[in-house]
């Protein structure tokens, strides 16, 4: 059995923003308001430092300043996922919190180039323990032109119909945004892409962990992944905020992966005719 690592040293430990009780951290994952809290989940290993498999980690608030820590929500531990509980996101029905989320498997664990991905699901009654459906992975192959960079579920509901936004990329080796539908969650119909990269080296090879917003009224996203300035972030920002104001806008998920993109911010604005 692992032994998580220790802190050593306390000189450079946050005192406001959330941090890991020791270990390594990245992407955020699955905010969301459940049972009166809110919570964020993050990308998690407690074994070390470096990087290892991907655990979810798990706080929740009351205000979104003081923040309690909860056990692991997600453990490598299901051949689903068992090189990595990677990125998704969270979303609430009937009751309970459900987590939609990748799961990585190495084809051999000494060389990281080759893989592939599923998108699995978890759920949780009381919002801290969570159980792994039992039908994973919920989409098992990405479409037939895509690669095997096949990530990071984006989930949200309209009406009495549930979508999903999937980091992927295709077969030119171009970044892209695809996306699914559901009833249940469970289980997933493939709709097609929404947005491709315009160049690997303008916009990206591949996709994953993007910023999404969705404007309710006018059912258009804006997909923020990187590529230009964080100025131009700060722009789309503060014009969304205006409409967050009245109401047009609801933040889906934040969430930015910085691995895949050169220092740069772009933002692309598409509408989905599919899901209206």
């Amino acid at each position: 059995m692992q032994t998580p690592a220790k802190i050593t040293n306390k000189r450079y430990r946050l005192n406001y923003h959330i941090t890991t009780p020791s270990g390594w951290m990245n992407d955020p994952n699955g905010f969301s308001y459940y049972q009166g809290y809110y919570h964020i989940f993050y990308q998690y290993y407690p074994y070390s430092a470096k990087r290892g498999p991907m655990h979810w980690g798990h706080y929740r608030s009351q205000d979104l300043v003081h923040w309690e820590e909860l056990p692991i929500a997600l453990t490598p531990d299901s051949p689903e996922d068992k090189n990595g509980c990677y990125s998704g996101s969270a979303i609430e029905k009937d009751g309970r919190l459900y987590l939609i989320y990748t799961g990585n498997h190495y084809y051999d664990v000494n060389d990281h180039s080759r893989f592939y991905q599923t998108q699995n699901v978890a759920f949780s009654d009381d919002g801290i323990h969570f159980t792994k459906y039992s039908g994973n992975p919920a989409i098992a192959l990405p479409p037939t032109d895509n690669s095997q960079h096949f990530r990071d579920p984006k989930v949200w509901q309209d009406g009495n119909e549930y979508y999903i936004v999937v980091g992927g990329q295709d077969k030119k080796g171009l970044g892209r945004a695809i996306t699914y539908k559901s009833t249940d969650l469970l289980h997933w119909d493939y709709l097609g892409p929404i947005a491709v990269s315009q160049g690997a080296d303008i916009e990206g090879y591949t996709w994953g962990s993007a910023l999404i917003f969705f404007h309710w009224a006018e059912r258009t996203f804006w997909y923020v992944h990187l590529k230009e300035s964080w100025q131009r972030v700060k722009n789309i920002l503060t014009a969304i905020k205006r409409d967050i104001l009245s109401a047009k806008w609801i933040i889906a998920t934040i969430s930015l992966n910085m691995v895949h993109f050169k220092n740069l911010i772009t933002d692309t604005t598409f509408t989905l005719p599919k899901l209206c």
